[in-house]
């Protein structure tokens, strides 16, 4: 069962060309970036400790060598506006992260990163990626969709962190949505280098069965 609207399954790996363009975000330097703050469409029912999933159709060119923590690229984040200090587990960054040589989904919470091992990245193709946060056992979930198959985990620590903490976003009004680098928070920069073709933040976990639906 295919989905032909806005994109059919084989129009997103056979070409690229079948897209429509105008709706791709394209990053290819450290200085891009788009945030939503404070805005009436910010959605308020993902503060405080509520189960979050956010899906996205990626693209990744390329791999950016950051001096983030263990060298970490974003491609979107739930975090603080300027100003306001993180706290452990008061973020939901949706992370790439290399790790002897390959590169991973993870998540950053602010004093704690995790990652889903066994299912490394591939770097030019289309991947329908997803991260969950679900509040009822307190974990993280990830995975991806590709042309081979569909693959998730539970996220685990990254070498060298700790166990992943329940999130806590008690900061309304004062959080932002960013895709890509969020340039104006951080440095040095935890540059995304790809496409973002459709992105999208619910406050309840998914099942699998919705993800692929």
């Amino acid at each position: 069962s295919y989905s032909y609207s806005p994109f059919s399954w084989e129009t997103l790996y056979v070409s690229s060309q079948c897209f429509d363009s105008k709706n791709i975000l394209t990053f290819t330097n450290n200085n891009q970036f788009f945030s939503l703050t404070n805005s009436s469409n910010y959605p308020s029912t993902l503060s405080g400790n509520t189960s979050i999933t956010v899906v996205a159709w990626i693209y990744v060119n390329n791999y950016y060598y950051s001096s983030c923590a263990n060298g970490e690229n974003y491609v979107s984040a739930l975090v603080h506006v300027q100003g306001v200090n993180d706290y452990q587990g008061s973020t939901f960054r949706q992370i790439l992260l290399p790790i002897n040589g390959q590169y991973y989904l993870g998540v950053d919470e602010s004093g704690d990163v995790g990652y889903l091992p066994n299912y490394p990245i591939q770097l030019g193709q289309w991947l329908f990626v997803f991260w969950i946060y679900n509040n009822s056992n307190g974990n993280f979930y990830a995975g991806f969709i590709n042309q081979t198959g569909l693959y998730y985990g539970q996220i685990q620590p990254a070498p060298g962190w700790g166990p992943l903490q329940p999130l806590n976003l008690y900061y309304p009004p004062d959080e932002t949505l960013y895709l890509g680098t969020p340039t104006s928070m951080y440095f040095p920069v935890c540059t995304f280098l790809g496409k973002i073709y459709v992105i999208a933040f619910y406050n309840k976990a998914l099942s699998i069965n919705q993800i692929e639906n």
